[in-house]
């Protein structure tokens, strides 16, 4: 398959294919390239259609390409191909795929798969091995085949796999070529013998038509029309019902086309041709793709065109009403068209260095400065070039030179111009200067401006990088502007009565005014292609042309006022998406663009959109794939992924695909520009995947719904489990509880009991070491021989020790019961120590908070310890204060107060190492209850001081209370 022309000799097998108008001239589509690096196996391709399903087919040497708008995919013979060389494609009135190969074997895609032709055997048998350029294959609506080879009888095999040689296309319609209809179908039998019988019949039924001798039928193509059959013989082209109507090419590889165009592929390029002039030999043809070898052409549903080669691969126009502008005398560098302008049809194109006048064949080069602008007065010209003077052109009588950055025409004989200065240039030649920077001593003086205009009071504005100025009495002034124009970027002006003064800026649209008041503002989000705006340009139907670095806008203001917004990109057309200038004149747009001129009919800017663009491909996991679709589909539980993979029968957009989804009606539409849409970990749940997309025009389509799905909960999220496991969780929390209920229980039990044990055994301590004292005392007056004293002192001891008694089987007592035993206590201290300290005891208590209890002898303690440390070097003088001062909060608020020593004095008399038993008891006590009470049983001792002598120490006790000395309804 190296050989070219054998190559050539094997592409005349194709069938014929549609096509679209285009403009007459020197015109050359913008085409997209595919080939190897997209993906293919070979860059030799054969043939290309579009299905039913908008997929297009590519046959290439090495199997076969389906693109889906998105990817190209290869099948080849272990994908269920006869031979990976493919020359055809046919579809048959089911929608089947077939797959002519080079063996002569078939297979089809079935919207799955590809599968082999079962009754291949059949043809085998029929081919003999025979090895034809050309076959022609016919599938009717009851899945009967129709297939011929060259020089070789028509067989039908059946849908059963019964074989026939019918009659009626073999015996009875003679020996030569024939085209013959089956159904709604052509097809074609070649002559058993090209030397012998080279007559060539149309059969229709019962009516033959005898079209004329022909020789070998190696290089044949058929197409179809509502009016007519177009048949290719080797280089020439007849029509079936006039045989006076041909066409020959040199070197004719391919023949088809549509109701209103032809194409004609050959080894130098495509040629078309309007079906109405097909025959007419004073109507010529357009080639494109010259040098390539054109195999076959199709055009798909949104308008596009498809162009297979022998060389190098598949060549796509979006459409081919846009197309560059060349007539082979740019050099090549002449590509950035920076300005186009035009009186009626005389178009002036300015490049880097030159102007090119289409119409006149000339050029202006050696530029002195970067060429910006051409403006006409009437048919004179004005091309800006770096000369201060104007200058005539030598040989162009009407066309002169000057410098300026811009210009706005205020006269059928004069127009305003910008640079460092402003002015006016005469038809006549005169300059009139009306502004410079250099004689301007305002405060907003500007050295560059780059734009101009003047509106219909006769203003004159100007803009630069600094924003929007009003030319007032030779300065520059923003006195009437709105603030929003001072600072930005405004890269065009001109004015218009249909649109009042127009402000093209750089980043924020466009602007309209009118008596220095903003009338409209247009941005990005009402169907600008872009906020950074070029040049700005209205044309004689009143539509106003916006140029910006992402493509051209259309704007036409209705009389209701209403705008109709459409654009232009490379996804029309374009060769190049960065625009600087536009000229419209009779119909026809000029396009001044960053890698050439364009042009394209005026109307052919729309608004509209095709909808069902979009389509469902495939629905994966990481475990299966689903092709199929029901209304829902259900997907099992724990995927770790869904990816949905979409294809497209809009072809124009390439990669820059907008597309917005949402698997849930009120949910946040997400954005992306791929044909995957990746679902990371599903929660299970019902899912609706909603999708809008933008097409080329920049229009979005209606949202629908292209698939539905249900993920399965796991195990462990269905309801009968939850509730399962709630039940069960509640029956381990209800035992869990009852069991630390109880458990609590026993040890709230236990610990009270250790707790009573402990003070009991405590108290227990306390009482014998009270009684050893107080048997001291009574020792010491029964020496001293006060047996009054001693008598006095043993019915007080007595009084004490029952309360001590009743007291000690109580873990609580009332307040008032303490205050009657500390009574009797400090009663019996005062006459042991003869009286050398008095006592105030102070109860500021209700009569019902003198009932509420607290723990047994917890104060005396402290009392003790002001009457045997504090007192101890005291003869006389001391006095022991104990107040009862509150209840807050179930604490009472204790004070034992004391005139002795001090703790620090105490500590110095007392012998080293030694410590009281009774001491080390209370602290014992106290360590018991501040384990018990926490934070609510609190003690603070204060040592009580002035100017450094210690005058006694004073406690301050906080005791919790019970509200009855029975209840021990304490609440912690």
């Amino acid at each position: 398959m190296n050989n070219r022309w054998f190559k050539v000799f094997v592409a005349l097998l194709f069938f014929p294919l549609p096509l679209l108008a285009v403009q007459t001239g020197k015109f050359r589509p913008n085409f997209r390239h595919f080939s190897i690096e997209e993906g293919f196996p070979s860059s030799e391709t054969y043939f290309v259609q579009q299905d039913r399903e908008g997929y297009i087919w590519i046959c290439t040497d090495r199997g076969v390409v389906r693109y889906d708008g998105y990817r190209f995919k290869v099948f080849t013979k272990k994908d269920g191909l006869s031979d990976d060389v493919v020359f055809k494609i046919y579809e048959d009135p089911s929608g089947k795929v077939w797959f002519i190969t080079y063996n002569g074997l078939l297979s089809y895609w079935n919207g799955k798969r590809i599968v082999s032709y079962k009754y291949n055997d059949h043809i085998r048998r029929y081919l003999q091995n025979r090895v034809t350029t050309y076959k022609s294959l016919i599938v009717d609506r009851k899945g009967n085949l129709f297939y011929s080879a060259q020089q070789m009888e028509m067989i039908q095999i059946s849908a059963n796999g019964k074989v026939t040689f019918p009659n009626y296309l073999n015996q009875n319609q003679g020996k030569g070529h024939q085209i013959i209809k089956i159904g709604d179908q052509w097809g074609f039998k070649g002559s058993a013998s090209d030397k012998d019988y080279p007559q060539a019949y149309l059969i229709d039924g019962k009516k033959k038509t005898y079209l004329g001798n022909f020789g070998s039928s190696d290089h044949f193509s058929l197409f179809t029309n509502e009016t007519d059959v177009f048949i290719q013989w080797n280089s020439e082209v007849i029509s079936a019902y006039n045989s006076k109507l041909r066409e020959s090419f040199k070197s004719l590889i391919f023949f088809g086309g549509d109701e209103d165009y032809m194409w004609f592929g050959t080894i130098d390029g495509v040629k078309r041709k309007p079906v109405r002039y097909f025959g007419n030999k004073r109507f010529g043809t357009e080639t494109f793709l010259e040098g390539y070898s054109v195999t076959s052409v199709t055009r798909d549903t949104e308008g596009g065109y498809w162009f297979t080669t022998l060389e190098d691969g598949v060549f796509y126009a979006p459409g081919l009403a846009v197309g560059m502008y060349h007539d082979g005398k740019q050099s090549p560098h002449m590509l950035n068209c920076v300005d186009v302008n035009g009186y009626k049809s005389d178009v002036i194109l300015g490049y880097a260095n030159a102007y090119l006048e289409l119409n006149g064949n000339w050029t202006v080069t050696d530029m002195l400065t970067y060429c910006r602008r051409s403006v006409f007065l009437g048919d004179k010209l004005y091309i800006s070039h770096g000369l201060d003077e104007v200058v005539p052109i030598e040989g162009k009588k009407k066309y002169r030179t000057t410098w300026f950055k811009d210009y706005y025409i205020d006269s059928p004989h004069s127009f305003l111009f910008v640079k460092t200065s402003i002015g006016r240039i005469h038809d006549n030649g005169k300059i009139e200067f009306i502004y410079n920077f250099a004689d301007d001593k305002g405060k907003y003086v500007q050295r560059y401006l780059e734009t101009i205009t003047e509106d219909k009071e006769g203003r004159i504005l100007v803009g630069n990088i600094h924003g929007l100025f009003e030319v007032k009495d030779g300065s520059l002034t923003i006195e009437h502007l709105e603030r929003e124009l001072f600072r930005t970027r405004v890269t065009d002006l001109d004015y218009h009565d249909h649109w009042g003064t127009i402000v093209a800026t750089r980043g924020q649209g466009v602007y309209f005014m009118d008596n220095y008041q903003v009338t409209r503002h247009l941005t990005e989000s009402m169907g600008l292609v872009d906020n950074n705006l070029n040049r700005v340009y209205v044309d004689a139907d009143q539509n106003l042309w916006v140029c910006s670095n992402k493509g051209l806008n259309k704007i036409k203001k209705h009389p209701d006022g209403r705008l109709e917004i459409t654009q232009m990109t490379i996804d029309h057309g374009l060769p190049s998406n960065e625009v600087n200038g536009v000229y419209v004149y009779n119909g026809t747009v000029w396009i001044a663009t960053k890698k050439g001129i364009a042009t394209a009919p005026e109307n052919d800017l729309n608004n509209g959109i095709l909808q069902g663009q979009l389509k469902l491909e495939l629905i994966e996991t990481d475990k299966e794939s689903f092709s199929r679709f029901r209304k829902r589909l259900t997907i099992g539980a724990n995927r770790e992924y869904i990816k949905v993979i979409l294809r497209t029968t809009n072809f124009r957009t390439g990669s820059n695909r907008h597309i917005r989804y949402r698997y849930d009606s009120n949910g946040k539409w997400l954005t992306t520009s791929t044909g995957e849409l990746l679902l990371s970990k599903p929660n299970g749940g019902d899912y609706s995947l909603e999708v809008s997309y933008r097409n080329e025009n920049g229009v979005w389509s209606s949202p629908a719904i292209i698939a539905r799905f249900t993920v399965d909960q796991p195990f462990y999220a269905t309801w009968y489990f939850i509730l399962t496991m709630v039940m069960l969780g509640l029956f381990l929390i209800l035992i869990a509880f009852r069991l630390r209920i109880s458990q609590v229980k026993r040890k709230h039990a236990l610990q009270k009991t250790i707790n009573e044990l402990e003070h009991k055994a405590l108290r227990a301590q306390m009482n014998p070491h009270f009684i050893f004292n107080s048997l001291n005392s009574i020792q010491s007056f029964l020496i001293y021989e006060e047996n009054e004293k001693a008598e006095r002192f043993l019915l007080k001891f007595a009084h004490l020790i029952r309360q001590t008694l009743n007291n000690s089987r109580e873990p609580y007592i009332s307040i008032e019961s303490e205050i009657e035993t500390l009574k009797s206590y400090l009663e019996l201290e005062q006459m042991r120590f003869k009286e050398k300290f008095e006592v105030e005891l102070i109860c500021l208590l209700t009569s019902q908070e003198m009932s509420y209890g607290l723990p047994p002898m917890l104060i005396q303690p402290f009392v003790e310890n002001a009457v045997l440390h504090g007192f101890k070097s005291l003869d006389s003088g001391g006095k022991i204060t104990v107040v009862f001062e509150s209840i807050k909060d179930q604490q009472l608020s204790c004070i034992v107060k004391d005139n002795g020593i001090g703790r620090a004095a105490s500590r110095k008399s007392q012998q080293s190492g030694r410590k009281s038993y009774g001491t080390k008891i209370t602290e014992e006590r106290l360590a018991a209850f501040q384990q018990k009470y926490g934070d609510h049983f609190r003690i603070e001792t204060v040592d009580l001081e002035e100017g450094g002598k210690a005058l006694g120490t004073m406690v301050l006790l906080k005791i919790p209370v019970v509200l009855s000395p029975g209840s021990h309804q304490y609440q912690e």
